[in-house]
């Protein structure tokens, strides 16, 4: 991260993500392959390092908020709809599949907010754009075998409007992490 952007920086450990598909469509090419599609639900918690948070200034640019006092916890949280589509191998191996699955995925911003947890215990939430992208696109991959699968997703489209991250720096969010299916 920049050093005039550091307030970006996140906490690692403590950032995430929740997917939750709720609708699947599998368009099988042959009985091993084929393509899957669905809808889902992406939630983001962007947990801040530092002892700030951001704010969207007056020409839409995103900054830094200085909070004034210790915090606990500060983050920016979005959620998305997402459409999937890719292509999918599936390879018999004993009685479950190993498959192995890539595509394009795209989604559209259903909300966002950022959130301060002050050390006395006080709460403060500011729902707004803050200037995000309404829609993204992206690449993801799949590795799984049965129910449990590892994932990424790498998005091209910039987190914030163009011109408007921080200092106008463009940030490209991903995501990393383990997924089952319930059946």
């Amino acid at each position: 991260m920049p050093n005039d952007i550091d307030y970006m920086t996140l906490h690692s450990s403590k950032s995430g993500n929740f997917n939750i598909n709720f609708t699947q469509l599998s368009l099988g090419l042959s009985r091993h392959i084929g393509f899957v599609t669905g809808l889902g639900l992406n939630w983001n918690n962007y947990r801040f390092d530092g002892n700030n948070n951001i704010a969207k200034g007056d020409n839409g640019v995103i900054e830094e908020l200085d909070p004034g006092s210790n915090l606990e916890k500060s983050k920016l949280a979005t959620l998305f709809l997402t459409l999937p589509f890719m292509l999918e191998f599936q390879l018999p191996v004993n009685s479950n599949h190993l498959n192995l699955a890539a595509g394009p995925t795209g989604a559209v911003k259903l909300g966002s907010h950022t959130k301060m947890v002050f050390e006395n215990g006080h709460t403060v939430k500011a729902y707004g754009d803050f200037s995000l992208n309404m829609l993204r696109y992206g690449a993801t991959a799949r590795v799984g075998y049965g129910n449990f699968q590892l994932y990424g997703t790498y998005y091209m489209t910039p987190l914030f409007q163009d011109g408007k991250g921080p200092q106008g720096t463009d940030l490209y969010p991903f995501e990393l992490g383990f997924g089952f299916y319930l059946q």
